[in-house]
């Protein structure tokens, strides 16, 4: 399940706000959900494809390891909305969905890499990476001195700007767009811009605007659209590219 999901689903679903709280979390999560279920689904598409794949590597494996723990093993304090049916379904379902992305990541990931070296640990290296991020997920969860059970939701947004940098590096080193598909790009862009602006707005309703998460929050929003612009840019000049000499060969 993607972040921004998790963010809104825990921190907005409840309140007094000027939509009514939880009918307002409710919009923005499933606006969200159904924009990177177009994304994962052009993404897939494309990585088959192009036999490569189209999120960053360290991004799949903190995304697959997030929602393996969110969904099976994490233990929320009673009453906290990080262990509803919601959160732990959806993050169960994004993770089956995750799935075939770890597995064409695995596939053809080798083939991408300039460097020969390695091209010839990319397997190892791989779950190597996973087995990491998963003990990165696990150890924050259990020692991160924030209010017990809203710890998926810091995690969720400094992934979420971490995803916006890796992808704007990503897309340098494809200038051709292998395996990165162009409407997977501005989709997942609009929805970023669909959660971050709602972002400051919500945080005051529920916290104040002098709270440090609302601090945080926004200053990862403008993390992510700096780079989110960036990778905007570099987009079209690459699907210009790919149009006038065709796709990329590995």
């Amino acid at each position: 399940m993607h972040h921004l999901i998790h963010l809104f689903s825990t921190q907005f679903g409840g309140g007094n706000g000027l939509f009514g709280g939880g009918t307002f979390g409710t919009v923005l999560t499933c606006l969200i959900m159904i924009g990177w279920l177009i994304v994962y689904g052009l993404t897939i598409y494309q990585g088959f494809k192009d036999k490569s794949y189209g999120i960053p590597a360290l991004a799949i494996c903190l995304n697959f390891t997030y929602e393996v723990y969110f969904g099976w093993f994490y233990q929320a304090p009673p009453g906290f909305p990080e262990g509803s049916n919601l959160i732990v379904w959806g993050c169960r379902i994004w993770a089956i969905i995750d799935v075939v992305i770890v597995y064409q990541l695995f596939r053809w990931g080798a083939r991408w890499q300039p460097n020969l070296v390695i091209k010839k640990i990319w397997v190892p290296l791989i779950a190597m990476s996973l087995v990491m991020a998963y003990a990165f997920v696990w150890t924050f969860t259990d020692v991160y001195p924030f209010q017990k059970g809203n710890q998926g939701s810091m995690i969720g947004i400094a992934y979420d700007m971490g995803m916006a940098i890796l992808f704007f590096f990503l897309i340098l080193e494809r200038p051709r767009l292998g395996g990165i598909n162009y409407l997977a790009g501005i989709v997942r862009v609009c929805t970023d811009v669909v959660g971050f602006i709602a972002i400051p707005v919500v945080a005051d309703w529920q916290w104040g605007p002098k709270t440090s998460f609302n601090s945080f929050s926004m200053t990862m929003s403008a993390i992510i659209t700096v780079f989110n612009f960036l990778f905007l840019i570099a987009l079209v000049r690459h699907r210009r590219a790919r149009m006038i000499k065709g796709p990329p060969e590995r």
